[in-house]
């Protein structure tokens, strides 16, 4: 399994007339700057069917230059909804993929057959946390005490 950090993602939304796969949906992860400023990316395409009989490919293995691994994924449309949760609520996140040959040395292969992706936080968190780490970002502590006195009494939070 080779894994990145998440840095940074972008989001496209797109649709191309009424026909499969007509709308579909990219999430472009982006590591850190590694040596000489390479920075790893994966492409995770959703579609409704994914296209071709597999996962999708990773590009530039093992090879001698100053690009970083470039992984292209091809999942089903249904899955966006939670890849995109991830990323917007949670940090520090992780990529990891799976491809053909890896851990094997071959620059005459710089393109591999790709078997699986995942997206995980990166640190172990505790159970519970909720959506009140985005409220808290939100409003000041005094706020939420209110708030949670308000719920706990019965009573609206505006009176």
């Amino acid at each position: 399994m080779a894994t990145f950090d998440v840095e940074s993602y972008t989001v496209v939304l797109s649709q191309i007339g009424g026909k499969p796969p007509g709308a579909w949906r990219v999430l472009i992860l982006t590591s850190p700057a590694l040596a000489h400023d390479i920075r790893n990316h994966a492409s995770i395409y959703f579609f409704d069917p994914p296209p071709g009989g597999g996962t999708g490919l990773v590009h530039n293995v093992d090879q001698p230059n100053f690009d970083g691994i470039g992984v292209s994924a091809f999942l089903w449309k249904a899955d966006f909804a939670a890849w995109y949760d991830l990323l917007r609520n949670e940090q520090p996140l992780k990529f990891a993929y799976y491809y053909d040959g890896e851990g094997s040395y071959d620059p005459n292969r710089p393109t591999r057959e790709l078997f699986g992706v995942q997206l995980y936080t990166g640190l172990p968190e505790p159970p519970g946390e909720g959506p009140e780490d985005l409220q808290a970002k939100l409003f000041p502590a005094d706020a939420l005490d209110l708030l949670r006195k308000a719920q706990d009494s019965g009573t609206d939070a505006e009176t």
